[in-house]
């Protein structure tokens, strides 16, 4: 039982090392990172004057600037997208190779090839995320000439934003990475899939008059029935 276990915990290790390194060896992870860094850069030459040194102003801004760039940059279409070319490449490239049956020929499941995968992808983003995040954490912090009160102030905050992004965005990127599987077609088919689901859910349904307001669509309709 335990040596099973053991050999499950080692073969998992060895899949989620090897795409760790690659990633970031990669040199699309690190284009990926730098897009991800462009809210710090607008912050630096936007930010507000300074009026309040403190650690109470500086939460305040904190919470403010994080929530507004996680809703309109990080974890938008642009954070979106991000993350499905990301995670669809991990099996989609595989599979598009055809390197996936030489991995299943080895003593590895199919589970734990997966497991590996999306533990390595996690990974990854959370590199793209979590730089972006600590440097403008550390900006911040200087900027509000707070020290080590104001990193030690603001770190659960960034914390709650990194796990945030991890819950939606990785989400996100698990249904991209079981799309690439299910099409079976080089990764820029399943990117594009995805996005095209993940669009369409996000932006043209709501528009619909039915999701939009329910009570008055089936109104409407009974409506023109009587009529």
């Amino acid at each position: 039982m335990r040596s099973s276990r053991f050999s499950f915990e080692s073969r998992l290790g060895i899949i989620y090392g090897m795409e760790v390194k690659r990633l970031l060896r990669s040199r699309r992870l690190k284009l990926m990172t730098l897009l991800m860094f462009l809210p710090v850069i607008v912050y630096f030459f936007t930010h507000e004057e300074i009026t309040e040194y403190s650690t109470r102003a500086l939460r305040i801004s904190f919470q403010v600037n994080f929530s507004t760039y996680l809703v309109n940059f990080w974890a938008s279409v642009i954070g979106q997208l991000v993350v499905i070319i990301l995670m669809s490449e991990l099996l989609g490239s595989e599979i598009d190779k055809g390197t996936i049956r030489v991995l299943l020929t080895k003593p590895v499941r199919k589970s734990e090839l997966v497991i590996g995968k999306f533990l390595g992808g996690l990974t990854g983003m959370l590199v793209v995320f979590g730089l972006p995040y600590l440097v403008m954490q550390i900006y911040m912090v200087l900027l509000y000439k707070q020290g080590f009160t104001g990193l030690r102030a603001t770190f659960g905050d960034l914390l709650y934003s990194l796990e945030v992004t991890l819950l939606l965005l990785g989400s996100l990127g698990a249904f991209a990475m079981a799309l690439s599987v299910v099409l079976s077609r080089p990764p820029l088919y399943a990117s594009l899939a995805s996005f095209g689901v993940i669009f369409v859910a996000q932006f043209i349904l709501p528009q619909l008059p039915f999701f939009d307001d329910p009570p008055r669509g089936s109104r409407s309709t009974t409506s023109s029935e009587f009529s």
